[in-house]
């Protein structure tokens, strides 16, 4: 049972992962028992010793708690940071992306909570609609909430792990269908192409015997030099380029949590190429269906 005390000590020895699944079943059991509507909940670990911890927690009124932590003021004498949220629960393949179509039922109502500590160990815990508050398993806990935990603490997150020319891939996709709902089967494929986010089809068409293909593999070559990092710089220092993450939290972010969150925004490669299929000329469907197999050779 948690308990607040004035006369607990900061003693960091005692927080380990059996210590954070502790807290963080408690503050769940909490609001489950209050049976009250409620919006994400913060917890900071502030102190603990040999009988009890302290825990301080604040709600937020808000649909996206990341931009809301992100102009949190941490306490540098937190042990441990965390958050309780109401979410949807998506089944995904083993690469973590949604499944599509989503099987029927899905997504699922579900109450999520993690809490890191200083040392960047993560613990998460699942409330389903029906049933417990169970612990998930051990490892690094990856996500929007896990990596905006991190932020608060001052902590990395993981890594890129997507080449950046693959999110320029789906930035192109997404595009491609903004431009073909507007206008249904008018695109050529050259001016398909030349809306790749690589911008070197309007220095390379112009060239005598460069095709399409050509221009479009420069477009992806060009990409795939801008770094995650530089990108996450960019978008920081010019407001004009917050479309899907603001300078804000671009600037709060660092480079694997910022990769996430621009992926994230975008729909998946297969969605986006279901909703354009009807809307495009077959000469655009079939250069896309040729450039995406291209592509995704080793």
């Amino acid at each position: 049972m948690l308990h607040r005390s004035p006369s607990l000590s900061d003693d960091r020895s005692l927080v380990d992962g059996s210590l954070l699944h502790d807290v963080l079943a408690a503050v769940e059991q909490g609001l489950h028992d209050s049976d009250a509507d409620h919006g994400p909940l913060a917890m900071a670990l502030e102190a603990v010793d040999g009988h009890g911890v302290e825990v301080a927690t604040r709600t937020y009124e808000t649909d996206d708690v990341v931009a809301a932590l992100a102009d949190l003021d941490a306490s540098a004498s937190w042990l441990a940071f965390g958050v309780v949220c109401e979410g949807r629960a998506h089944p995904t393949d083993a690469r973590c992306r949604p499944l599509h179509p989503p099987p029927p039922g899905s997504p699922e109502r579900v109450r999520f909570g993690v809490l890191v500590d200083r040392n960047g160990t993560a613990v998460t815990g699942l409330r389903r609609a029906t049933g417990h508050f169970d612990p998930l398993p051990d490892g690094p806990a990856l996500g929007r909430v896990p990596d905006a935990c991190r932020r608060v603490l001052g902590l990395p997150t993981a890594a890129p792990v997507t080449p950046i020319d693959q999110l320029f891939t789906m930035w192109w996709l997404d595009r491609l269908l903004e431009a073909s709902l507007r206008s249904p089967g008018s695109l050529s494929w050259s001016e398909a192409a030349a809306l790749h986010p690589g911008n070197a089809p309007a220095s390379h068409l112009g060239r005598r015997g460069t095709t399409v293909d050509e221009a479009l593999d420069a477009s992806r070559a060009a990409a795939a030099d801008v770094t995650w990092d530089r990108l996450r710089q960019l978008v920081a220092g010019e407001p004009a380029s917050g479309r899907l993450v603001s300078p804000d939290l671009a600037a709060w972010m660092d480079t694997g949590m910022f990769s996430r969150e621009l992926l994230s925004n975008l729909p998946d490669r297969a969605t986006l190429l279901v909703d354009l299929e009807p809307t495009v000329a077959p000469a655009v469907a079939e250069g896309l269906r040729r450039t995406l197999d291209r592509w995704s050779r080793p």
